[in-house]
Parts: structure tokens; sequence; C-alpha cells
């Protein structure tokens, strides 16, 4: 790396180490002579990671930690939950597409004697004879196009 680009750097690491710290001094509670923090942090993964090796529960857990962080922040918690005057506002937006499906629910309550017939019921098994019936239907249309075709 060139001088500048360690000049600026180091210029954005004293005002991180500024906004950390404070007027505070960073040598007197932090000695140079302690481990540093990345050394630390790498030993600790390292452990961490030799621990749970091999382990299928404990790594899926690992995996779904972004998923709890979401539900542990206090931010998503009031996504989750509603008011109960916004639930009311949301039904009462949708008040005429809920009334409109009772009426069409109503109809089909009235409507179950003749879905439930006889005659409805055998429609499955009426399924052979239309497919001929269309066949012959489609035979009679071609033929009908080739005779009134113009020669």
């Amino acid at each position: 790396m060139s001088d500048s680009k360690l000049d600026v750097f180091d210029e954005r690491l004293e005002s991180l180490e500024k906004r950390v710290f404070g007027d505070f001094d960073k040598d007197a509670d932090y000695p140079k002579e302690s481990p540093e923090v990345l050394d630390s942090l790498c030993s600790i993964n390292t452990q961490i990671n030799s621990a749970t090796a091999g382990r299928p529960q404990i790594e899926a857990v690992f995996k779904r930690l972004g998923e709890l962080d979401e539900y542990l922040d206090t931010d998503a918690v009031d996504h989750l939950t509603v008011s109960l005057s916004a639930n009311m506002d949301l039904i009462l937006a949708e008040e005429d597409v809920i009334r409109e499906h009772a009426s069409t629910l109503e109809q089909i309550e009235q409507m179950c004697d003749v879905l439930g017939s006889e005659h409805i019921k055998a429609v499955p098994s009426l399924q052979t004879q239309l497919y001929e019936l269309s066949t012959v239907h489609i035979q009679q249309q071609v033929t009908g196009q080739l005779i009134n075709w113009p020669n």
C-alpha cells in the first residue's frame, strides 16, 4: 500500500477510536502489552468451532442465529404485533370484500341441494361419453368445412 492510503487508514482508525473511547485514555484501559482483541476473538472462534464440529444440531442452531436476532430485536416485535385499532382498520378497509365473500358463501349454501344432486354426481361417469361426442362433433366440423371449401 502507498503511504497516502496508510495515512487515510490511520486517520479513519483514530476517528473510530475517538468515537469508541471518547475523551478517555485508551492506552490506560487497554495497554499494548495485553493480547490483541483480534487475536482473542480468533482464539475464541477456533475453540467454538472445534467444540461444535460434528454436531449437526448445534450447527443448525448456529445457522438460525440471524433469525433469532431478528426476533429478539425490539423493532421486529413492533412489526410482528399489530395493535387492535390497526386490525380494526384493516377489517374495515376490507369490509366490502368480506361482505361479498359472505354473500357468495350463502349462495353456495343455498345451492347445496342442487350441487349434491345425483345428476351432478354422475358427471364423472359421463366423461367418456362426452369425449366421444366431442370427437364426433369435431369430425363433423372438419367435413363441413371441406364440403363448403371453394373449389
